[in-house]
């Protein structure tokens, strides 16, 4: 069993669960969590009034005021290693500190990761003290963001601290096969719409996915902390080796979220629009490919990039292709 909990703070989020029967490696059980709320408030931990855990609302359009968009997005990290590991393994997204508390004294956890972002260090500390309390016997992991801390270390009492791509190193340290094939989660990529107060609903047909092809940058910009992430300035780690693997997983996912409504067009946030940057097979046999079926879109950043040395049509085609959502 697979559990996806959500908060109970957000009550237009539904509690989902699926059945996967995935053999269990070594008797290990994962809890995968992102840090406790409330969030944008002051407090002890670090969280402040003035930045908010929304995309939009705290870069994106904070300075528009109250027209301001106000939407959250589910953590996509735990969720992709969450499906990539053969053991069970429950996620807790946006849990309060109280729900983390019971989830880690109702059972036994070896393995306990916790993901969050530079600024919410305080919380990993405070998460890592309840773990080491309630539950002693248990590894903890911490990964994301939050691990390019210098000397983190030295701030935080965990086992292991993951800089960088966290499937691969979640399968190894389950000893699992850690080059065996993604399985990319379906996600869709926002909820709890809102808008001068008042809640936009979005009806589930027509709610885009979320997709990580790669995590990392090929761009090399001097300032970029992706680059320096995965790998160092330059580098990428792709999680499909074409764009017939990507088209396939696009497919599969949309199945899934999709499914009970045939005649839906087919959305797909596209996350790391510079996949298309250098990798020209993989846009050439996506366009191809999306051609073929002809009702997916792909959204991304304004700012993607036309490979070096294509041709007109297919610089329209590739443009064409990445619609905004």
């Amino acid at each position: 069993m697979i559990d996806v909990i959500y908060p109970i703070g957000h009550s237009e989020m539904a509690v989902e669960e699926g059945c996967f029967n995935l053999p269990t490696r070594n008797g290990a059980r994962v809890l995968l969590s992102s840090v406790f709320g409330p969030y944008c408030q002051d407090d002890q931990y670090g969280s402040r009034a003035i930045n908010p855990m929304e995309l939009f609302h705290n870069q994106v359009t904070r300075e528009q005021g109250s027209f301001s968009l106000r939407v959250f997005h589910p953590s996509l990290g735990i969720r992709l290693i969450q499906a990539n590991i053969s053991a069970p393994c429950t996620l807790l997204d946006f849990p309060t500190l109280e729900i983390f508390e019971h989830e880690i004294t109702s059972q036994h956890y070896t393995i306990i990761g916790i993901s969050s972002i530079v600024a919410n260090v305080g919380k990993v500390e405070k998460m890592c003290e309840v773990v080491r309390a309630l539950s002693p016997r248990s590894r903890i992991v911490v990964g994301g963001h939050v691990a390019a801390i210098p000397a983190l270390e030295t701030m935080v009492d965990a086992d292991h601290f993951v800089k960088g791509e966290g499937v691969e190193w979640m399968r190894r340290f389950l000893g699992e096969d850690p080059q065996a094939p993604i399985r990319h989660p379906a996600v869709c990529s926002s909820f709890g719409f809102r808008f001068m107060g008042l809640p936009l609903p979005v009806p589930r047909a027509a709610m885009p996915a979320v997709v990580a092809p790669s995590v990392g940058c090929p761009m090399g910009c001097d300032f970029c902390c992706t680059s320096a992430f995965f790998g160092g300035k330059g580098k990428v780690h792709s999680f499909f080796k074409d764009g017939n693997e990507l088209f396939d997983a696009l497919c599969d996912i949309d199945s899934q979220l999709h499914s009970s409504d045939s005649s839906a067009d087919q959305f797909v946030a596209c996350c790391c629009p510079i996949l298309f940057v250098k990798a020209m097979g993989t846009a050439a046999s996506l366009i191809f490919c999306v051609r073929q079926l002809g009702n997916i879109r792909i959204g991304s950043s304004p700012h993607i990039n036309v490979p070096r040395g294509w041709g007109g049509r297919r610089s329209v085609w590739l443009l064409h292709l990445r619609r905004k959502v």
